[in-house]
């Protein structure tokens, strides 16, 4: 708790708990199916720019020359280029080649009059020889054919309606598209998808892009007016503007309800969240302003106070048990002693008297329940439980019937309320369950550009989710009046305890109460500082001299919580081993979008990529 080393390990968990939140996202994103993410773990390759050049000539057709930069990642044997078939256009004149390495043959898998598919082998063709990224990071492909049928007549307008990007399977990091026209073609409108920087000079149209998501595309329609003197233009008679506008309509508003409600919900969480923890997670106003208590605030038990304060009205930890012992040892129940495994408790009285709590009497009857002539032995129950499943099960119904009472006593007095913490965190669970759909609802087809949006709303959505399921109950849940000051008595209480120079100028009066100290201390988590302050004020031999409890002087008996602990997981281990056993032993049963302009994501070109 209020320690370094307790502030370190909370740091810790939190450390622990987004290393788990990324990893965790990173495999659902995979799963999933998110295209950065298949790209990253799969891609022998990256981008790094593009560059797409339309030349309309004179009679209708186009020159394109692709310039695209390959960046290899991993060990690869040549490139490769699609260019699929289109509803008009025919090409000719194909020509690939390499800079950077040079090609050792272009191999066309596909080649007809309406597109083409080619490999261009950089090691030998069929070669099993993989060439190291390393030694040829850098690869320059040139792709260029001659195009007819991209310049559409309609019977009132004509288009160019063509991709300069189609999709490939990784991100770019700059697109370029140009489009030169000759004089006689006036463009009277462009519709982009999406919408990138367009520059304008004289009848040459660039668009760029930083930043292209992979499996996204980009496409242009410019509409402009017919030309029938074009030899290689095509004919298209159901091409009008009345065509055109919905299809363009209906991509705007698709657009923009792909990511607007994501956002809203987001916002929607969050205000969920301001609204939790303003009505049920602020806390009240109390009377109480101490800084400092010197004295036990209450009566209660040191387990009791572990569960309530350390850990937030929750369970008992380690702590807690070894507070819980080290009252018994105080009450004279116990004693810790040597024996020859190491270090046993010996079990001075078998049944709890009125000085001790349920928590505590049932705590007593666990170790005397499991001793052996009266000494509970930690070397001889590990051997014990490691053996029978008869005694693991025992054991751990009696270890959790402890930890029930002292939950339920935490539960009756009813000083914090975990309503809204555990609204907050349901929503939180909900949200992170909203962020795996974001993505893939919502960035596919053609609102796949949206990708790095979506991608990142999908992040913000998991993450902040996930640490509102990590933030203190006491965040959005909250004490009580009463709960409150209790509350803030015991803190301040174990700020007494932690400080050295106050404890040094009001130093206990007793043995006694150095000892309730180191108890309590234990309970709330400062028994190291305890011990330490004790041991520079009181030697070793002084403290023997007066005390009845010579063993509170050692380290050992803060350590008895973590090796109960142990022990359970001695028992669970060998109650699952035992499960796994039987049902080894059993078998198991069985039985057997488009108008006549042509829709969104319809423009000629593009086509996919990569290398192999």
């Amino acid at each position: 708790m209020h320690t370094s080393a307790s502030k370190k390990w909370g740091i810790a968990k939190w450390i622990i708990g987004f290393i788990v939140l990324i990893v965790l996202f990173i495999i659902v994103q995979t799963i999933g199916g998110n295209p950065y993410f298949k790209w990253f773990f799969n891609s022998l390759y990256s981008i790094p720019s593009a560059t797409i050049h339309h030349q309309m000539l004179p009679d209708g057709s186009f020159e394109i020359h692709e310039i695209i930069d390959y960046q290899m990642r991993k060990p690869f044997r040549g490139l490769y280029r699609e260019i699929p078939p289109s509803r008009y256009v025919e090409i000719d004149n194909i020509q690939l080649w390499t800079e950077g390495i040079e090609a050792q043959s272009v191999e066309f898998l596909r080649k007809q009059s309406n597109g083409f598919e080619a490999r261009v082998w950089l090691v030998p063709v069929g070669s099993y020889e993989r060439l190291d990224p390393k030694q040829s990071p850098l690869i320059r492909l040139h792709v260029t054919y001659r195009a007819r049928g991209i310049f559409e007549n309609g019977p009132q307008i004509a288009q160019i309606f063509r991709q300069y990007w189609g999709q490939w399977d990784a991100p770019v990091g700059k697109i370029t598209g140009i489009f030169d026209f000759p004089d006689s073609v006036h463009i009277n409108t462009i519709y982009q998808h999406p919408s990138v920087k367009m520059i304008q000079s004289g009848n040459r149209y660039t668009f760029m892009t930083p930043h292209f998501p992979p499996e996204s595309f980009a496409e242009v329609r410019f509409l402009t007016d017919p030309a029938s003197d074009l030899p290689y233009a095509a004919d298209n008679p159901t091409l009008t503007i009345e065509e055109v506008k919905p299809i363009e309509n209906v991509y705007t508003k698709t657009v923009r309800s792909a990511w607007l409600p994501w956002l809203a919900l987001l916002i929607i969480f969050g205000f969920l969240f301001f609204l939790i923890f303003w009505f049920m997670g602020k806390e009240h106003a109390i009377p109480y302003q101490g800084i400092y208590e010197r004295e036990l605030p209450s009566n209660d038990p040191p387990d009791f106070i572990n569960a309530m304060v350390k850990n937030l009205a929750g369970k008992v930890d380690k702590d807690g048990i070894a507070s819980a012992m080290m009252n018994l040892y105080h009450k004279d129940y116990i004693d810790f002693k040597e024996i020859q495994n190491g270090q046993g408790i010996q079990i001075k009285k078998n049944e709890p008297g009125s000085d001790l709590s349920h928590s505590e009497g049932l705590l007593l009857k666990l170790l005397a329940r499991f001793a052996t002539d009266n000494v509970f032995d930690f070397q001889d129950m590990q051997k014990r439980l490691s053996k029978s499943t008869t005694e693991a099960g025992n054991f751990n119904q009696s270890l959790s019937g402890y930890e029930n009472a002292v939950h339920d006593a935490i539960a009756q007095r009813r000083y914090f309320s975990t309503t809204g913490n555990v609204l907050a965190k349901f929503i939180a669970v909900i949200m992170m369950l909203f962020s795996l759909a974001v993505v893939g609802i919502s960035a596919q087809g053609i609102t796949s550009f949206l990708l790095p949006r979506m991608t990142i709303l999908s992040a913000i959505m998991w993450f902040f989710g996930g640490a509102i399921l990590m933030i203190r109950k006491d965040f959005f849940g909250r004490w009580t009046k009463e709960g409150r000051e209790y509350y803030q008595k015991w803190v301040n209480f174990s700020r007494f305890l932690s400080d050295f120079s106050l404890l040094s100028e009001y130093p206990p009066e007793s043995i006694i109460v150095w000892e309730k100290y180191l108890v309590y201390g234990t309970a709330l988590g400062v028994a190291e500082k305890v011990i330490s302050t004790l041991q520079k004020f009181i030697p070793r031999e002084i403290w023997e001299a007066q005390s009845q409890h010579g063993q509170f002087y050692n380290p050992s008996p803060f350590l008895f919580g973590s090796q109960l602990y142990l022990l359970r997981n001695t028992a669970s281990a060998t109650i699952v081993q035992a499960q796994a056993r039987s049902k080894g032993s059993s078998g198991w049963g069985g039985g057997g979008f488009s108008g006549g302009g042509g829709g969104i994501g319809g423009g000629s070109g593009g086509g996919r990529g990569g290398a192999f």
